[in-house]
């Protein structure tokens, strides 16, 4: 809902406990996803390119996320 700034907030400060716990990949992805979302999208020439940016986005977070829901899914399922 354009609040990229508090999401890429959240991921580092999950990257912080995913480093504490010693998980220095997940660390390194959730990171990245921050920065990666503080970046503007480029524009497109026509339209205003919100449409790409967002299907951008959002498929590098779930590229990011994915590994995180794998590892959760068993806890769930309990």
């Amino acid at each position: 809902q354009g609040k990229t700034a508090l999401a890429a907030q959240d991921f580092r400060y999950a990257a912080a406990l995913y480093t504490q716990q010693g998980d220095a990949e997940t660390a390194k992805k959730l990171t990245e996803a921050a920065i990666a979302m503080e970046k503007p999208a480029p524009r497109p020439k026509g339209g205003n390119g919100t449409g790409s940016a967002f299907l951008s986005g959002a498929s590098d977070l779930m590229q990011g996320l994915a590994p995180l829901a794998l590892k959760l899914l068993p806890l769930m399922l309990l």
